[in-house]
């Protein structure tokens, strides 16, 4: 019969306990969210890319508004003075930069395709779309221990052939014929005539079997 009451007693005391909140896991602290059981992430803080980036010659300019320690950045790339590309941003502790807007996610578009920051460096590294390198932007155009690359994107011209010959020569020669010569005298005077020298201008056409002294040649010349 007691022990009846005593396990009576104990789950009323349980029943107390869960009521009045004893027990309950506490809310994270302001600013942290729970990530899995017993785990607890601290989102990083965005404060310290507000401000103007650019890069070394002035001509790429990257603008972070901060909307709070955490909360997600406004940022706006201009490429000579005009807007180039605009979102709200993300910085993460490996350097990866989440690019959104209304809440999703987005790719870069425009001049560039990829914003990255360096923690190292405190930089950003922002690479043209175009596949012709990248450029990293400083704080207030500040010293940066990398170099930016560039790769040459002029596309190669062309080159067109054409004859180049010096002044054309006229050259003579010598048909070949038979050595005895049979037949009737106008025949005889026929050949003689055929072995005399004869002139032939050089051309494109008569190259092959007229002798010359100088050759024509393809040379090329850029369009």
């Amino acid at each position: 019969m007691k022990r009846r009451y005593w396990i009576g007693g104990v789950l009323l005391v349980m029943m107390l306990w869960g009521m009045m909140g004893c027990g309950r896991a506490e809310a994270p602290p302001a600013g942290q969210m729970v990530d899995g059981p017993g785990m607890m992430y601290t989102p990083e803080d965005q404060s310290p890319f507000a401000g103007s980036w650019q890069s070394r010659d002035g001509t790429i300019i990257l603008e972070v508004e901060s909307r709070g320690q955490f909360e997600a950045s406004g940022i706006q790339v201009f490429v000579n003075g005009e807007p180039d590309f605009a979102s709200d941003a993300w910085v993460y502790k490996t350097g990866n930069v989440k690019l959104t807007q209304e809440h999703k996610d987005i790719l870069m578009t425009g001049t560039f395709d990829n914003l990255t920051f360096s923690h190292a460096e405190n930089a950003f590294r922002i690479r043209y779309s175009d596949g012709s390198g990248h450029r990293w932007l400083t704080k207030d155009g500040a010293a940066c221990g990398e170099e930016d690359v560039i790769f040459s994107t002029e596309s190669k011209t062309p080159l067109s052939k054409e004859w180049s010959c010096p002044t054309v020569r006229q050259r003579t020669r010598v048909n070949s014929v038979p050595t005895a010569v049979s037949g009737s005298p106008s025949a005889a005077k026929a050949a003689a005539g055929s072995r005399q020298m004869r002139r032939f201008p050089f051309t494109a056409l008569n190259a092959a079997t007229v002798s010359y002294d100088e050759m024509c040649q393809y040379k090329g010349k850029a369009d």
